[in-house]
């Protein structure tokens, strides 16, 4: 018979599978790409996600810079993701 244990997830959504130590969760909190404190490629207004389409391979990409497949965190030109939703509004 399965038991009820108490889980812990990341707060800003990204993904990342649950831990059932709160202290365990918060160091990932401190870290995530989503954490827009750590000004990474995930939680930039500029960052963009291109699907693979089966011709040629998909990709992070930024409307600013060229990533070279490596995401960053404390970048110079992120925004947050809402100023671009506003532009286009």
């Amino acid at each position: 018979m399965p038991r009820l244990v108490r889980a812990w997830a990341c707060q800003f959504r990204c993904g990342y599978k649950v831990q059932t130590s709160k202290v365990r969760m918060k160091e990932h909190e401190d870290w995530c790409y989503m954490n827009p404190v750590n000004r990474a490629c995930k939680s930039c207004g500029r960052y963009l996600l291109q699907e693979s389409d089966g011709s040629e391979p998909g990709g992070s990409y930024c409307d600013e810079d060229n990533l070279g497949g490596k995401l960053r965190q404390d970048c110079e030109k992120w925004i947050p993701e809402s100023e671009t939703e506003a532009e286009n509004a």
